[in-house]
């Protein structure tokens, strides 16, 4: 917290774009990862005016913002997992009280402390006081808390006694992995006519820290964090830290140039720390082992890009005020409306002004992401709680607990196996505003109904699987490869746009007393309006479709592909299901696939084609089976009747056919004949818009209705509409039937 009389040193070339743009990428995880977020805060807890409880309220409003920003560099919106502190009074003075205004902000039992106290040379007020810890205990465990060394002051160099903490991952309890360790310093101060001396106090208090992450295993990850007091990285603190060996720090503002000259450097203002109303210094950092940095596999990764002082992007000029009315820091400050009646001061101004240097601290918070391996989860949709990281509706990714782990209330993580019932508090309504990779997500609900809606979406590898007799409707645009499996309810498809893929392009397995209904898609026709299917663009592509046992499809009046590839053509099969639904002399809408769209089950059906077919009459690719719900008589699938479809069942007319609706058997008895003549003429010229009867179309239609002994059509008197007339050869007296515009 001391305000520092420091050299000026040269104008280093390096610019902050240069230096960003050397941040190294974020590697490959296992199939479950955590993000975690860690800040380092000088927190100016032991000054002796204001007391520390004068403080306290500023300092966790800071501390609140952090929690809140989803940071542009990587997009994160993370509560902190650990928060370094230093310049704390005591843990009784200045921790716990922290942890008591968080644990009261966002929900109880979240932060813990380290009950290690740290001790110090000399008094413990006036930038001073020891270094201490906050975690996020309903995600990591607290292994061990070491104090590293004696402070001696002058006689070691260390004057703030260095900390050691372990972690481990809740999901890893109980085994060895996914450990990691955090060091907490606070280095001496250079003071104006003792540089050099005290550069040799910072250097011998880095050999001490080095030595002992010597004693740890060669591969452990490692994080050194907190404040450095530090002008450059050639300060001989840095160059110990960063040299060759077991434990070499590096920085990820700085991986690979070690000759920078941060203080009171405007090449550098984006990444300066102190003071908040005088910015001059990079006193604050987290420096980290080659492991953590390059995202070793297994072991802490740090995400690019995500390193930065919260409250200064670069538009603080040297000497300037972060409180300034312009800042743009933390403008990502996500507010989430619930916020401003438990604490108003959650703003960006509320923000800057707890951050000022006269009445929270006058260093900036460090903050970086980073992401950790964990052995696969099993989450349940929980929402215990009622605060504002359990919300009993957000699903996101490291952030709202609205999740449960075995008997502890849990954030969700990427590669989980997730779970929805009916123990859940009511909370049925699901909102995904983000994209989310679960390795399985399983529906169990037979007392509630669930919806997953939002602007979100659930990709990866994994599945869907429906459970219970309940209903699932998922709205959300979804790309998941795994399989959809419907066992039991509904599970209903209701897509928020006409192109959104509800239903990803994988596969479709309906079994036991299960049912998939596609909602109703207004673009392909309108239930109200009673217009018929017009458009062949499919907005459900899936790669192959089962129905067993009591399981059934309702298309409603939607377009469906099949892509099924160059393995077997399962056309035989899915005529089938689709003739379930035609008994009678009529489409009955019960079928195994079937349609609840409602409208003139008379004049529609279900069709199919088949690229396979002689002649791919509907136009497919190769591969690819199409259903789709559309009037009698249309052959090839493109939502009218005409002359096309007329050729396409002459062709084949009195002929044996299996799976033919695409060569004109519309009544799904295996032949081509008079009765599917008949479907035809009374839906021919029907389609969206009516339009005149080609006169050639109407005389091929007419010449083939009398050579065969069937019904002909002539123009109905005074409208475009047409009739039917019977053939005498067929039915036993004259007989009219208007065709209806539909």
């Amino acid at each position: 917290m001391n305000e520092k009389m420091r050299k000026n040193g040269p104008l280093a070339p390096l610019s902050l774009a240069a230096l960003t743009a050397a941040l190294w990428p974020l590697g490959a995880f296992a199939q479950t990862t955590q993000d975690i977020r860690i800040v380092t805060y000088n927190t100016q807890g032991d000054v002796s005016s204001p007391t520390p409880t004068g403080v306290l309220p500023y300092l966790t409003t800071t501390l609140e913002g952090v929690g809140q920003e989803q940071y542009v560099g990587d997009n994160i919106l993370q509560l902190p997992d650990i928060i370094a502190l230093e310049e704390t009074t005591s843990n009784s003075t200045t921790v716990v009280p922290v942890v008591n205004n968080l644990n009261s902000y966002y929900g109880s039992n979240i932060f813990a402390s380290s009950t290690y106290q740290a001790t110090q040379s000399g008094g413990n007020t006036d930038g001073n006081g020891p270094n201490a810890l906050i975690y996020n205990q309903n995600r990591i465990n607290l292994l061990a808390s070491v104090g590293v060394g004696t402070p001696g002051g002058s006689s070691n160099g260390e004057y703030r006694q260095v900390v050691r903490y372990e972690f481990q991952p809740i999901a890893d309890v109980g085994s060895s992995n996914g450990e990691f360790y955090v060091y907490v310093c606070h280095a001496k101060s250079l003071a104006s006519g003792s540089i050099s001396t005290d550069q040799t106090y910072q250097k011998e208090e880095a050999t001490i820290i080095r030595n002992n992450e010597a004693t740890l295993p060669s591969t452990a990850a490692v994080l050194y964090v907190g404040d450095w007091n530090v002008d450059a990285s050639t300060d001989p603190s840095m160059v110990e830290m960063s040299s060759s060996g077991q434990g070499q720090a590096f920085d990820a503002l700085n991986p690979t140039n070690q000759s920078e000259d941060w203080a009171e450097n405007s090449a550098y203002q984006g990444i300066l720390t102190e003071s908040d109303t005088d910015l001059r210094y990079r006193d604050d950092l987290q420096l980290m082992t080659s492991n953590v940095l390059n995202d070793s596999p297994g072991v802490l990764g740090y995400v690019a890009n995500s390193a930065h002082s919260f409250g200064n992007n670069g538009n603080t000029a040297v000497y300037g005020t972060i409180n300034s009315g312009s800042n743009t820091a933390i403008n990502d400050i996500l507010g989430h409306g619930s916020m401003s009646p438990i604490n108003p001061a959650v703003t960006v101004s509320g923000v800057f002004n707890a951050m000022n240097g006269s009445i929270g601290s006058d260093h900036l918070p460090v903050v970086a992401d980073y992401s950790l391996a964990l052995p696969t989860q099993n989450l349940t949709w929980d929402n215990a709680g009622t605060s504002l990281v359990n919300d009993g509706m957000t699903w996101d990714i490291n952030h709202f607990l609205n999740w449960n782990s075995g008997s502890n209330a849990s954030t969700y993580t990427e590669g989980s196996n997730v779970t929805f019932n009916d123990s859940n508090n009511n909370n049925y309504n699901v909102t995904l505003n983000t994209t989310v990779n679960p390795a399985s997500v399983t529906v169990n609900n037979n007392s509630g109904n669930y919806s997953i809606s939002g602007t979100g979406t659930i990709a990866g590898t994994g599945s869907l699987t429906k459970n219970g007799v309940g209903t699932l409707t998922l709205s959300t645009a979804n790309t998941f490869s795994g399989g959809t499996n419907v066992n039991a309810g509904l599970l209903q498809i209701n897509p928020t746009g006409p192109t959104t893929s509800a239903l990803p392009a994988g596969a479709v397995s309906i079994s036991g007393s299960g049912t998939l209904q596609l909602s109703n898609n207004v673009t392909l026709g309108s239930q109200s309006s009673n217009t018929p299917v017009t458009a062949p663009t499919s907005n459900v592509n899936i790669s192959s479709l089962s129905i067993a046992g009591d399981g059934t499809l309702d298309i409603t009046n939607n377009h469906i592909i099949i892509n099924y590839g160059s393995g077997p053509d399962p056309i035989q099969s899915i005529a089938a299901l689709v003739a379930s639904g035609y008994a009678g002399g009529s489409w009955n809408g019960t079928g195994i696939i079937s349609s609840t769209a409602q409208l003139n089950f008379a004049s529609y059906g279900i069709g199919y084609a088949d690229a396979a077919d002689t002649g791919n009459p509907a136009g497919l690719s190769s591969g690819q089976i199409e259903i789709m719900y559309t009037l009698l008589g249309d052959a090839n699938l493109d939502g009218k009747v005409n002359g096309t479809d007329f050729t396409i069942m002459a062709t084949n007319f009195n002929q044996a056919v299996t799976a033919g609706w695409d060569r004109g058997d519309f009544n799904y008895d295996g032949a081509v004949n008079g009765s599917d003549f008949v479907a035809l003429a009374r839906q021919f010229n029907q389609a969206a818009v009516q339009s005149a009867v080609s006169a050639a179309d109407l005389a091929a239609l007419n010449a083939f209705g009398a050579a065969n002994g069937l019904e002909t059509v002539v123009p109905e008197p005074g409208s475009i509409g047409l009739l039917l007339v019977a053939g005498v050869g067929i039915l036993a007296r004259r007989r009219r039937s208007i065709f209806r515009g539909v």
